[in-house]
């Protein structure tokens, strides 16, 4: 469901997520995952990464579910991974370590937008032009540390941007204005 828009309104990174009652349109896990609470994505093929947009678990009344200290990594191939680090100056108040990265919960209202970071501003998780085909989301086990204080652990949606570069400039020979 993470990845096929199920759930979303709109397109592209300004798409709303609903919050239907009972996650038909969200992944989670069962109850108390451990060590399972991840997910993988496959790009199908390798790409130069900008950012990542999350739209964390909007279940209504379940907002507890949603994703919260996390380590993400991605690879080329999908045996030689990397960890991806946050910005420098990037620090959240809670984060165990090992899990970088803290997720802003959901709203649990119908139309919400990306939460991605909780860091006050929802910035998305930048990659910074690093090379993967595969992306991995990895939730802390402990229930109220990897999630927002429920036994299950999900997400509504993550979206990609690439990052591209200006690699050619075309001189212009002349223009006309009226």
């Amino acid at each position: 469901y993470i990845i096929d828009d199920s759930g979303m309104t709109g397109k592209g990174l300004s798409a709303v997520h609903d919050n239907n009652s009972n996650a038909f349109t969200m992944w989670h896990t069962n109850a108390n995952p451990g060590a399972s609470a991840w997910v993988q994505i496959d790009l199908g093929q390798s790409y130069a990464l900008d950012e990542m947009w999350v739209w964390n678990m909007n279940q209504q009344n379940n907002i507890g579910r949603g994703l919260k200290n996390v380590k993400i990594e991605y690879s080329a191939d999908g045996v030689q991974w990397q960890t991806l680090e946050p910005e420098e100056g990037m620090s959240f108040t809670d984060s165990p370590e090992g899990y970088p990265f803290q997720l802003a919960q959901g709203t649990g209202e119908n139309g919400m937008a990306a939460t991605n970071l909780n860091d006050g501003n929802n910035t998305p998780i930048r990659f910074d032009g690093a090379e993967a085909r595969y992306v991995r989301i990895t939730a802390h086990p402990e229930a109220g540390v990897g999630s927002w204080g429920d036994v299950y652990f999900g997400l509504s949606e993550v979206r990609f941007t690439q990052k591209l570069e200006l690699r050619d400039i075309v001189e212009v020979a002349s223009i006309a204005v009226s």
